[in-house]
């Protein structure tokens, strides 16, 4: 089969995805409950992922991941840690998400995705003969 006509972007993240949730710092500290040091917030620009999990993990027990099952039977692996960042993630209000929305990275994403609905349809793939 030949392209089967389905887009698909490669966004990089650089340094890390993570970094979204730090373009908004006053968003993200209403979320985690507490103010975020000038210090972490300037390493967080090269190390997002290593500064948000330090931030949601002070104080939590580092016990062994613990198995999680949902309705449909699906199981994943969690620690105190992930579910803390859940939390915080699931507090950013609106207009936390709003500001984060203008992070490059969201932008390039929301960009593709305008861009793939405005495309007008989706091609049927090609049977492609081999010589042989």
């Amino acid at each position: 089969m030949a392209w089967s006509g389905v887009p698909f972007r490669l966004v990089l993240a650089v340094p890390q995805v993570e970094a979204v949730l730090f373009h908004d710092r006053a968003g993200l500290e209403r979320a985690m409950g507490r103010r975020i040091a000038d210090e972490d917030a300037f390493e967080a620009r090269f190390r997002p992922k290593a500064v948000f999990r330090r931030l949601v993990g002070e104080g939590a027990e580092h016990d062994a991941p613990f198995v999680e099952e949902d309705a449909d039977g699906n199981v994943s692996l969690r620690d105190e840690i992930e579910e803390r960042s859940l939390a915080v993630i699931d507090a950013l209000d609106e207009a936390a998400l709003a500001r984060m929305a203008t992070h490059p990275i969201i932008r390039e994403i929301a960009a593709f995705v305008a861009e793939v609905e405005a495309w007008d349809g989706y091609e049927q793939p090609v049977p492609v003969r081999r010589a042989g």
